[in-house]
Formats: C-alpha cells, structure tokens, sequence
C-alpha cells in the first residue's frame, strides 16, 4: 500500500465519522501524549488540547532547571486559549479554541494541528530549560 492509499484510505474513513459532543480523542506528538476534547453545544463548541511537557524534576534531581520551569510557570501569559500549567507533579500545556467549524472528524484534527503548531514554541522552549540547553 502506498502513502497516497494509506492518505486516501484514512481521508474516506474521518469523513464517514459521526461525531457527537463531547468527543475526545489521544495521541502522541513529538513523543508526547496529547488528549483533545470538544464539547459545548451548537454555536458554542470549543477545542481544548491537553499536552503533556513531561515531569517537573525534583529539586534533588535537577535544581536549577526545576526553578528555571517554576518561573517559566510563574512568567508565562495566563491567558484563556493557552496557558502552562502544574498538574500532580507535570507540566501540561492547555490549549483551548472556539470551534466554529462543521463537527466533522476533518474539522476538528484541522483545529488540533493548528493549535498544535501555534504552542510548538513554549513546548520547545520547556524542552530546552528541562535539558539545561538555554
């Protein structure tokens, strides 16, 4: 099977999907887990994208680096659509959308990439404090 099958293949089963709210799905990016969910009703549905950043290390383990994340926690914009956060010891960036879009299993992974590619930078900037690269 080639990559232009496998694409075909997989565009022909999201288009067959029906959705109902909410709807919540899981996968890996960047080797980290992500859990989306939509909900809300009608002309209020919004996307909210759950990305694991990975453990806050102990100050035993890494003390430098656990401070360098606490003020990186403590610094970043508290705003409604993306917000780092401390939850039972991780890192977790929340990423949350209106979603104006027709709810179809096409529209909703469209939504995700884009949020997706527009947190990249603070995922990328956590990456580099946790291995001391900055």
């Amino acid at each position: 099977m080639t990559q232009k099958n496998i694409l075909e293949d997989t565009e022909d089963r999201l288009a067959g999907l029906r959705l109902g709210l909410p709807t919540v799905f899981t996968f890996a990016w960047h080797g980290r887990s992500v859990r989306v969910r939509c909900d809300g009703q009608d002309d209020d549905m919004h996307l909210t994208a759950f990305a694991d950043l990975g453990p806050l290390p102990f100050t035993s383990e890494a003390s430098e680096q656990r401070g360098r994340l606490k003020d990186l926690l403590r610094w970043q914009s508290r705003s409604d659509d993306r917000k780092l956060a401390l939850h039972r010891g991780r890192l977790t960036l929340i990423l949350r959308k209106p979603f104006d879009g027709p709810l179809s299993a096409e529209a909703i992974l469209a939504k995700t990439v884009v949020m997706l590619l527009d947190a990249r930078p603070m995922a990328r900037l956590v990456d580099e404090v946790r291995t001391g690269a900055v």
